[in-house]
């Protein structure tokens, strides 16, 4: 299972960034996306 899940996160690593720039142009999750604490968790 951790080795699935392992396959998944480099499946779609070059995905994540497209779908952060969709997630920040809608409304409500955009602006939870863009509050400080959030954005240093999903940077590192």
């Amino acid at each position: 299972m951790i080795l699935e899940a392992y396959g998944f996160i480099v499946l779609f690593s070059g995905f994540w960034p497209t779908l952060a720039v969709f997630i920040q142009r809608i409304p409500i999750l955009g602006w939870l996306f863009q509050q400080p604490f959030i954005r240093t968790v999903c940077l590192v």
